[in-house]
């Protein structure tokens, strides 16, 4: 009877696991590779946003948002081609794997803006919302990517909320809103030196995020709804195997909203080349999301997400022209309901379907 009893339960708890695995969805996957070359020409004068009909975008992406350039002269805010840093740099910086395509991101040193400078952001729809999502992409910088010490800070990602084609997906500062939240976004913060990962939330309507107020501020400016991890000293970060040296890092982000109001048991996590950097419920007390969108019927989700984003780095303040610009770019966008994972390829199946014990931090980050 007993060994009966075991069969059964191996049996069952086999068919569990299968099932858990098995629940592994990739929901959107882009290595550009397949793609045209794209820029869009951007304008001395006004942004520009389409989210609807024919926006002329790279084949399978949904919205773009392209603020405008404050310089004379300059190289467009997106550029979809066969080498990072194009069209200042054709030959010898390879995307992601050492060949394909890659999207390029400029980034204008802010000499004549406070903060919208360089808003460049390519998005795409899920088609439906999701209470949990993992976005991976790979991040390679220009040699000697420069900042300065006024804390500035530079938007990677936005992972939010959607209604559709119907209305823009850009309206974060519109609070009475619910078009885009919940969403979240995340970056990097330079500050004494060092660098942190960031992330900020805002939840459906007025309903607030409610940080931790009895934790204790990472750098000046911190607020209830944002947090921050010291990912170590430029200098470090420079050094070989590290996210500024020259080469392709694996970002992946993980966003998880409450399972009901009241029941702080969302999350969000910073994986860097793999290594578990950041966990909402274990950094400096925890930063749950708040009650987002358990009072909504149907509840929402996400279902948007953009590369890209504004910066605040005046990290020249006497150049001109293309001069004024440094790049970043993207590679190999993957969402999924699991884990995805540094090392998984596009095209490749189901990335892993759990995220276990993560590896230690690589060399010259500090884990706070």
């Amino acid at each position: 009877m007993k060994s009966k009893i075991l069969i059964c339960l191996v049996i069952f708890f086999g068919f569990f696991f299968f099932a858990k695995s098995s629940l592994a969805v990739v929901i959107f996957e882009d290595s550009f590779d397949s793609q045209v070359n794209w820029t869009r020409t951007q304008s001395q004068s006004q942004a520009y946003s389409c989210y609807a009909g024919n926006c002329s975008l790279p084949t399978g992406w949904s919205a773009i948002y392209d603020g405008f350039t404050y310089l004379a002269n300059s190289f467009n805010n997106l550029y979809l081609n066969t080498n990072a840093g194009f069209p200042r740099t054709t030959t010898d910086i390879s995307c992601n794997g050492g060949s394909g395509k890659c999207l390029t991101f400029f980034d204008e040193s802010n000499i004549q803006c406070s903060h919208d400078c360089s808003d460049g952001n390519l998005g795409v729809d899920l088609g439906q919302s999701y209470n949990e999502l993992y976005v991976r992409f790979h991040v390679a910088f220009e040699q000697n990517y420069q900042w300065q010490d006024t804390n500035p800070g530079e938007k990677f990602y936005h992972l939010q909320y959607w209604d559709g084609p119907t209305d823009s997906p850009w309206h974060y500062h519109t609070w009475n809103s619910s078009n885009t939240k919940p969403f979240g976004i995340g970056g990097l913060l330079y500050y004494g030196g060092h660098l942190y990962y960031y992330v900020g939330y805002a939840c459906e309507m007025n309903i607030g995020c409610y940080g931790n107020p009895s934790r204790t501020s990472d750098v000046p400016g911190d607020e209830n709804n944002m947090d921050y991890i010291d990912l170590g000293s430029v200098q470090n970060l420079r050094l070989p195997g590290n996210l500024f040296d020259g080469g392709w890092h694996s970002w992946e982000i993980n966003y998880s909203l409450n399972s009901s109001i009241g029941t702080s048991d969302g999350k969000h996590r910073f994986w860097l080349d793999g290594n578990l950097i950041y966990d909402s419920n274990t950094h400096n007390g925890g930063i749950p999301f708040g009650d987002v969108g358990a009072q909504a019927s149907p509840r929402k989700g996400f279902r948007f997400f953009a590369l890209g984003g504004n910066n605040n780095n005046l990290w020249n303040a006497s150049c001109t022209g293309t001069d004024c610009e440094q790049w970043r770019a993207f590679d190999d966008v993957v969402i999924s309901t699991t884990y995805v994972g540094p090392d998984y390829t596009i095209g490749g199946g189901t990335p892993p379907p759990v995220d276990t014990t993560a590896p230690s931090a690589p060399t010259g980050v500090a884990v706070q």
